[in-house]
């Protein structure tokens, strides 16, 4: 990673750092038995789990469903968005051009995706 790279992404990764995947039984995944399943898990490639869609048979009627296609892939590919929409802000601070609407609304995702 270049030196310009690795200072947008301490910027916005307070996240569990990507890339994420999906593994589509969570048997084995964790500390414990607890997420044995055959509902899918959001895992970081480094070890972490990021989230875990439950067993239904353990929790609320509408957990242990898993999501649709369309928004597992947004999830997994949410830290690479992050990570790429901080570097294209970042260079137009240093370009000296106008900002357009969408830059606001780039800012706005950023916050929201890391603020609390």
């Amino acid at each position: 990673m270049t030196d310009r790279t690795t200072e947008v992404n301490d910027t916005v990764t307070t996240h569990t750092p990507g890339p994420w995947r999906w593994v589509m039984q969570a048997s084995g995944i964790g500390e414990a038995s607890e997420y044995d399943s055959d509902t899918p898990a959001l895992v970081s490639v480094h070890g972490p789990m990021v989230c875990w869609f439950g067993n239904d048979g353990q929790y609320y009627p509408t957990e242990g469903i898993p999501p649709g296609v369309a928004d597992m892939a947004l999830m997994a590919a949410a830290p690479d968005l992050l990570f790429a929409l901080g570097g294209l802000i970042r260079e137009h601070n240093h370009s000296g051009l106008r900002d357009s609407p969408w830059m606001t609304v780039a800012r706005a995702a950023i916050a929201r995706a890391t603020q609390p």
